[in-house]
């Protein structure tokens, strides 16, 4: 840029022109900074980018842009003393919270992040494998040794992901014989079975004892990962007969999440308005077969929120609440608390709490308060909550009606149902069978 276009005098000029040096100096490192962590981050996984709605890489993509605007704006000034002088400052302190941002961002969702790289800290899980091969995360459940991850994806049978529970490292996947949305699974660590929610209704029950006999027996014929196909006869036997199923009872085939406590099944669906019901189970071992009692629905509330996507049933002070995790598309994610009475029926409302990512699924509540759980879309089981701070805040939830919305929409279009709620099939069951009844949609 000649002299003789810049207005100001020359002491000003070279006083800019050091700021320009310093700044550019400053743009060029951002841009590799940006770069190299974008770099690291799709060395890890780069089909994140093609199923997750994190908006991570169009974040930094519009951070680069930003940054090689400003960069273009220093350069292209016809004023550039003035305009440095006046503005460098500015420019530094905005390019450094921009960066600052995302890697805040980024930490909340992946844990420790550095600009040599991606550091995963935590000794919370951080499960990149579904996603890696197409799978979306939905239900959550521990056992003694393993943490496990329901997903589905369409046109594949569902799987079940394994995690060693005090590594995080994982240890390979359950091939299940359906392909089903597996929105929930849950452990029975009393009778060693697992629980997973399948098609039209149904939950699906696996014994789990079998499971390890067969992983531990899988891993030593392959030490990276490995591969229990249920559709294969060699493993027939896992599967049990289970006789839970919501549809004829609750007019929906929407099994959405699913939680073992006491001695009994939680089931949930998703619809506006949620509804809860609770199976009393029994096990029976013998000489290696398994026979699992199933007892009769019992309806704990028709009045649940909307959009559940997750529950967990625990116990505080003396009295047992329930958590329901609630996440729709494009929404925050929350966790909103009730009272179970005695009676098992749904008590009253204890508290809400936001997530700013969306895509909440399986929960658990544990012991000592902290909540751990899945999002949709890879990341890791820290949630930044304890359920302390939830219980007793009497905070209504903000995204309720997003949430009805959403909801009322998924079960109307994307889920084939022709009502959004328990009373609305009902209404529609007794029209089917006396078409001039008055009722109204």
């Amino acid at each position: 840029m000649a002299k003789d276009s810049i207005t100001l005098n020359y002491n000003n000029y070279d006083s800019g022109i050091i700021h320009f040096n310093i700044l550019a100096e400053f743009v060029e490192g951002a841009i590799e900074r940006i770069n190299q962590t974008k770099e690291d981050y799709e060395a890890i996984d780069s089909s994140i980018f093609e199923t997750s709605t994190f908006p991570v890489d169009s974040y930094i993509d519009d951070l680069n842009n930003a940054i090689s605007n400003s960069k273009k704006i220093i350069y292209n000034s016809s004023e550039l003393a003035k305009y440095v002088v006046d503005n460098f400052n500015g420019a530094e302190e905005a390019i450094e919270a921009d960066i600052n941002k995302f890697k805040q961002f980024m930490e909340e969702l992946f844990g420790t992040v550095s600009f040599d790289g991606f550091h995963f800290e935590s000794e919370d899980l951080v499960y990149w494998e579904p996603g890696t091969e197409g799978y979306t995360a939905q239900g959550y459940t521990e056992t003694d040794e393993y943490k496990i991850i329901s997903t589905y994806k369409k046109g594949s049978n569902s799987r079940l992901y394994y995690y060693d529970k005090n590594t995080g490292k994982f240890i390979g996947y359950i091939e299940l014989n359906n392909q089903a949305h597996v929105g929930g699974t849950t452990y029975d660590p009393e009778d060693g079975l697992l629980f997973v929610t399948g098609d039209d209704g149904k939950v699906n029950c696996y014994d789990h004892n079998a499971i390890e006999d067969a992983l531990k027996a899988n891993t030593q014929h392959n030490s990276e990962h490995f591969i229990i196909d249920l559709n294969s006869k060699q493993y027939e036997s896992i599967e049990i007969e289970c006789n839970i199923n919501i549809k004829e009872e609750l007019k929906t085939d929407d099994a959405a999440t699913i939680y073992y406590h006491n001695g009994k099944i939680y089931v949930s669906t998703y619809r506006t308005k949620g509804d809860l019901v609770s199976y009393d189970i029994n096990c029976n071992r013998n000489q290696g077969k398994v026979d699992l009692d199933v007892g009769q629905m019992h309806v704990i509330s028709h009045n649940c929120p909307s959009a559940i996507q997750g529950i967990s049933i625990f116990e505080r002070d003396g009295k047992t609440y329930v958590a329901f995790a609630r996440s729709a598309k494009f929404s925050p994610s929350s966790i909103d608390v009730y009272e179970l009475n005695d009676d098992e029926t749904l008590g009253d409302f204890s508290g809400s709490t936001s997530f700013k990512h969306q895509g909440l699924e399986g929960i658990k509540v544990n012991d000592d308060g902290t909540v751990t759980g899945i999002y949709e879309y890879e990341g890791s089981t820290t949630l930044d909550k304890n359920i302390d701070d939830i219980i007793g805040n009497g905070e209504k939830n903000k995204h309720d009606s997003s949430y009805n919305a959403k909801a009322n929409f998924w079960n109307k279009t994307i889920h084939g149902l022709n009502n959004s709620s328990y009373d609305e099939a009902i209404a529609r069951e007794e029209m089917e069978k006396n078409p001039y009844a008055n009722y109204y949609y």
